[in-house]
């Protein structure tokens, strides 16, 4: 099978055989000649897609697709318990079942990314909620879009505490505030359920660090095996 996650940032694409990831590619625009040539090879009987991107941009990505499954029009093998399910993003009800699947625990889900969301799934399988806030690089585009000096910012090194530049305060404030943000989030997760499962998932989980506790596992390609395993629930 083919798993597509067209997000905000860029599209990424798995093969799938035997639930495992045989190959996978990734795209920053929906370039439908490198897509096409990335699956002229393969063979494949069905196909997902999870796209935020412009209905425009989702159509195109669908006509190179065979078998294609919308997520939309997908059954969903989850319950949830959400007020505005209309509005619960794809990516976060992907992550919770490919986690969910893995462990009998309760689970919580850390996708760091353009934002960062935290989502709880409890050990009888119910989808119960989260929270998301700013990503690095919509936190150094808010200071420069919503002041009138301070700079456009792009670093992700490892930061030290004390900034002796308005570069580095701005860099040592974003990067330290996002991983204190992630220490006070597990920490009360882990405080209200002591029988709790973390996966880390997400393009820029790379920058911060974790609990060395063995409940922590980051696992890259969440989002598409939880895609891959709704695809399933389908056939």
């Amino acid at each position: 099978m083919i798993v597509v996650d067209a997000g905000n940032t860029r599209i990424k694409i798995a093969f799938f055989v035997d639930d495992k990831i045989v190959s996978s590619a990734f795209f920053e625009h929906v370039d439908l000649a490198s897509i096409t040539n990335y699956l002229k090879n393969i063979k494949y009987k069905k196909s997902i897609i999870s796209s935020v991107r412009s209905d425009a941009d989702t159509v195109q990505l669908k006509s190179v697709l065979k078998n294609c499954l919308d997520f939309k029009q997908a059954f969903i093998p989850l319950k949830i318990s959400y007020k505005s399910i209309n509005t619960l993003g794809s990516d976060r009800i992907a992550n919770v079942i490919a986690a969910g699947s893995k462990t009998q625990t309760n689970v919580l889900v850390l996708d760091i990314g353009t934002c960062i969301k935290f989502d709880f799934i409890n050990s009888n399988k119910v989808y119960e909620g989260g929270s998301i806030s700013p990503g690095i690089h919509l936190r150094y585009k808010s200071l420069n879009d919503y002041t009138g000096k301070l700079p456009l910012l792009h670093e992700t090194s490892k930061p030290k505490i004390l900034g002796k530049s308005t570069k580095e305060c701005i860099h040592f404030g974003i990067l330290n505030g996002i991983q204190g943000e992630i220490n006070y989030l597990i920490d009360h997760y882990m405080h209200e359920y002591s029988d709790l499962t973390i996966f880390v998932t997400g393009g820029d989980a790379k920058y911060f660090d974790y609990s060395e506790k063995s409940n922590i596992f980051v696992v890259e390609n969440l989002t598409l095996f939880g895609l891959s395993l709704i695809l399933k629930a389908n056939d």
